[in-house]
This record gives C-alpha cells, structure tokens and sequence, in this order.
C-alpha cells in the first residue's frame, strides 16, 4: 500500500477537535505535493517574449569633442568592439549572444527592451506616462496599433474602461 492510499485513510480518522499530530512520511508527502502545485502555477504563468536593443556611444560621446578616433579596440571577455561599431544600435536577436552580453558599460549609451503588445496577457503590469509621470497600469487590449490600459489601475475584473496609451513600456527589472 502506497503513502498516499495510508493517508487517505487515516484522514478520515483524525479527531479535529483536539490537535493531532501528523506522522512525519505524510508530512513530508504534502510538502511535496504542495511544491508540485507551486511549480505548475509558475509553468502557468505567461512569459512575456521580448527582444533587447542596446545603442553604443558615439566617439565623440566617449572622448569628447575634437578628438578625432582612428582606431579603437576594446577588449573584454574574449570579445572585440571596434570603432565601427560606436554610435551603432543593435539587436540581441541578431547579435552573437556573448558579443551582446559582454559589451561594456562604458560604451552602453541605452539600452531598452523591445516587445510585441499584441501576444500580451490581459491585465500585464505596463507603465503608462501621464504628462511628465510614469504609473502602473494594467494591459487591456492591443488594437490598430494602439495600447490600451485598464483606467485608475485598475484590471479587466475591477473596471470596464480602457483607455488609449500614448506612451508606454513594461517596468525595468527592480522598479
């Protein structure tokens, strides 16, 4: 007989008006199954895909000007930056993955990720500028390429109105 079939068993027995102590092999069988059910909530979870941009510094940007640049070569982590690639933007999916995440600091000017809003989750967690601020707000929909927002933070359970986002992004990891 397996532990879950003895568990059930005794279950039916437990005595609620007075504390019971659980043996510690269907202790350890619930703390399991109760993992299992938190792993599969995670796996549940829509992962939002997004695609990384970063631009480079220009020479002038990183020497000042007046300095005229011949040629650079920044070395780091087994990797190569050249002049030619100063003032560039470029893409992670089209970049080597270890060129990309090597680049560094110093030659970042931005860095930003880039995502499609038509394959969000209803009620994604997004940022939308209101005058010179950023808020929470909640994702309602994607249409003829505009966003639209769930008004006063509200979510598609708490509210029926939406609103146009004239700027928009997804929170920064750490905000």
């Amino acid at each position: 007989m397996n532990i879950y079939k003895k568990f059930l068993e005794n279950v039916g027995k437990i005595d609620h008006s007075k504390e019971e102590i659980i043996p510690r092999q269907y202790y350890d069988f619930l703390c399991d199954k109760t993992k299992e059910y938190y792993k599969l909530i995670e796996q549940q979870k829509p992962i939002i895909q997004h695609d990384e941009e970063v631009t480079l510094k220009t020479a002038e940007e990183l020497f000042g000007k007046g300095v005229r640049v011949v040629a650079i070569n920044i070395y780091q982590n087994d990797q190569y930056y050249c002049k030619e690639y100063l003032g560039q933007t470029y893409l992670r999916s089209e970049s080597s993955k270890g060129w990309f995440d090597n680049i560094p600091k110093i030659l970042i000017k931005s860095r930003r990720k880039i995502t499609d809003p038509s394959t969000f989750p209803v009620d994604t967690l997004i940022e939308v500028k209101h005058s010179i601020t950023w808020n929470n707000r909640h994702f309602a929909k994607y249409e003829n390429g505009k966003v639209y927002f769930w008004v006063n933070g509200g979510t598609s359970k708490t509210t029926k109105y939406a609103e146009i986002a004239s700027e928009w992004r997804l929170p920064e990891e750490g905000e």
